[in-house]
């Protein structure tokens, strides 16, 4: 007999797993801009340097930053656009400051493209 999930189930268990996020602001434009949609992965997220996350930070509150850098104290992070704030402003984040990883960008055009790594 298959196991069978119910609906109501599923959802509950995507809603645990992903969240999406508009994104304000131009820190990772032009890769990701102002009122584009990301789907985040909460739980279960390999960081690697390059990957795309979204921080809870102390200061700045929640952001979309690449990770340039991981050390054993946290990561350091970057926004693509020159005009953000910079990694050393930020200082090393805390991997428990990381909400998710970015696993997919909607646009406002209606284009969908899947983020790596």
């Amino acid at each position: 007999m298959a196991y069978r999930v119910q609906p109501a189930r599923q959802l509950h268990l995507f809603y645990r797993m992903f969240r999406f996020y508009r994104v304000e602001g131009d820190s990772m434009a032009p890769r990701i801009n102002a009122g584009d949609y990301l789907l985040v992965r909460r739980l279960f997220f390999r960081i690697r340097e390059n990957s795309i996350v979204v921080v809870r930070h102390s200061e700045y509150g929640v952001l979309v930053k690449r990770v340039q850098r991981i050390t054993k104290d946290g990561c350091l992070l970057t926004g693509e656009n020159p005009r953000s704030v910079s990694a050393e402003k930020m200082g090393i984040v805390s991997k428990a400051q990381i909400l998710g990883k970015a696993v997919c960008c909607f646009r406002q055009t209606g284009r969908a493209y899947k983020l790596h790594p």
